[in-house]
């Protein structure tokens, strides 16, 4: 067994070993109640990745990013093949202006899932917002030959032609993406159990 695989099912028996109480309450999104469940979990054992990577993302919904950081930080540290930890850990450093650090976290999650468009997107973004408009679209551009869901990297290549003025390359890069569009769904918190349980199964 490879240390990946090791890594993941130690997350994987984590999240099963999380009370009930505690995963509806977060399901839910009473993160109050939840984030006190999860000081309780983590005081018996510090080092359980779900309890780490609920309470971030929770951290993460209150605004709360610098806390939020650090739990993902510590899920990052112990299980590094698991790549949605490092995707919310860019999104909270995306939010705080920390963008050396963001390309550096969505980078390890392209990494990871170099086939899914989330990190390429969010890593365009970043360079957007640091000012670097023409290579953000660069990107994109790249990562239309690298992704199978084609249809989110024309339609976030759309948003940033739209906010640079070009408006007539934003309508093109609209219409194919809705030429191109499938039952394509994001990642969200609620999931994240699911492709714990997909990624072990590989």
């Amino acid at each position: 067994m490879t240390s990946s695989s090791i890594q993941l099912k130690q997350l994987g028996q984590d999240f099963e070993s999380l009370p009930a109480e505690a995963v509806f309450q977060f399901k839910e999104r009473r993160y109050d109640e939840f984030l006190i469940s999860s000081e309780r979990i983590l005081h018996i054992n510090p080092n359980n990745l779900a309890a780490l990577l609920y309470k971030g993302i929770a951290m993460q919904e209150r605004e709360e990013y610098q806390e939020a950081i650090a739990c993902f930080q510590k899920v990052n540290e112990q299980c590094p093949f698991f790549p949605h930890s490092w995707f919310c850990k860019g999104e909270c450093l995306l939010r705080t202006g920390e963008y050396d650090e963001t390309l550096n976290a969505f980078k390890e999650f392209t990494s990871l899932n170099p086939k899914k468009s989330l990190g390429w997107c969010f890593s365009a973004l970043t360079f957007f917002l640091m000012g670097k408009e023409a290579l953000s679209v660069a990107l994109l551009e790249h990562a239309y030959d690298e992704v199978e869901d084609k249809s989110q990297v024309l339609l976030c290549k759309g948003i940033l032609e739209e906010y640079r003025g070009t408006s007539s390359e934003a309508l093109i890069s609209y219409i194919q993406s809705q030429m191109m569009e499938k039952d394509e769904k994001e990642v969200t918190a609620e999931r994240i159990y699911n492709l714990v349980n997909e990624s072990r199964e590989k």
